[in-house]
């Protein structure tokens, strides 16, 4: 089960992921990026955050 440090708003996951607002929601929309809904806000599981990174590595 998630705890709540393994959940960020849609800002903190701005700023993890060094995108912004209208990119972070572009993802959550097409599905590239999953997201939960309490209420009326959105938060984004950090392995889920992890996931994305490592999906969009380039080879160094």
């Amino acid at each position: 089960m998630n705890t709540q440090s393994d959940l960020y708003t849609i800002s903190e996951t701005c700023q993890r992921l060094r995108l912004s607002r209208a990119t972070i929601h572009r993802l959550i929309t097409s599905g590239e990026l999953k997201s939960i809904k309490f209420g009326s806000r959105r938060f984004v599981e950090s392995s889920e955050i992890s996931n994305f990174i490592n999906t969009h590595r380039e080879a160094a």
